[in-house]
């Protein structure tokens, strides 16, 4: 009965983290359609942004990208997030990969998601919470 108990809740526990990760997963938009049904949500705001090149600075929203390096093959990148007088390198990166960083004083949690590698380019796009004050209390905004 032991034995039935524990595999009973480590199904349990499966079914849960499949779950969670499906519930992420949505959250992550792939495309332009997705990054709609997102921006329809209303919860944050997003900017979609291209790199111009290699070691070029992107300027998107109040920080400041730097793709670094590209592995089109395997879809992986390397950048540098510039914000607040800091500098994030950022390294083996997969293409739509969340990078969430902290940003300002009250410590806004900021999220770059990277949906297309080539050569010497990439691109996709900066959410921002639409409620920055809200945000940095660690307050859910509702609708």
């Amino acid at each position: 009965s032991d034995l039935e108990n524990t595999k009973s809740r480590l199904q349990s526990a499966q079914n849960q983290l499949a779950s969670v990760g499906e519930t992420l997963e949505a959250a992550i938009a792939k495309n332009s359609s997705e990054l709609a049904q997102l921006r329809l949500k209303g919860e944050r705001n997003y900017y979609e942004f291209t790199f111009p090149g290699k070691k070029k600075i992107q300027k998107v929203e109040d920080i400041r990208l730097i793709l670094t390096d590209t592995d089109r093959k395997k879809g992986k990148y390397n950048m540098k997030i510039l914000a607040d007088d800091s500098e994030i390198e950022k390294k083996n990166l997969v293409i739509n990969e969340p990078v969430q960083f902290l940003v300002g004083r009250n410590r806004i949690r900021y999220e770059v998601v990277i949906n297309w590698v080539e050569k010497d380019k990439a691109g996709g796009y900066l959410a921002v919470p639409k409620d920055k004050a809200l945000s940095s209390l660690g307050v859910p905004v509702k609708q």
